[in-house]
């Protein structure tokens, strides 16, 4: 069996940490209130969260 990563491997891998973060960068926000608050409370900085979630939307494609 052949044990090397495919393109495609790291490409999902790659995915669903986006998804991951974008989520709990997402449920954070809705249990602070605001993307500062997220923010502390994951140890990043606004504009990170921000990303994530804007990530997440864009994979999901709606707005959160």
């Amino acid at each position: 069996m052949d044990t090397t990563h495919s393109p495609g491997a790291d490409s999902l891998a790659s995915s669903f940490a986006a998804s991951y973060a974008g989520v709990v960068a997402f449920i954070a926000v809705v249990a602070e209130g605001n993307f500062a608050k997220a923010g502390d409370r994951l140890g990043i900085g606004r504009s990170a969260v921000s990303r994530s979630v804007q990530k997440l939307e864009d994979q999901l494609g709606t707005r959160l």
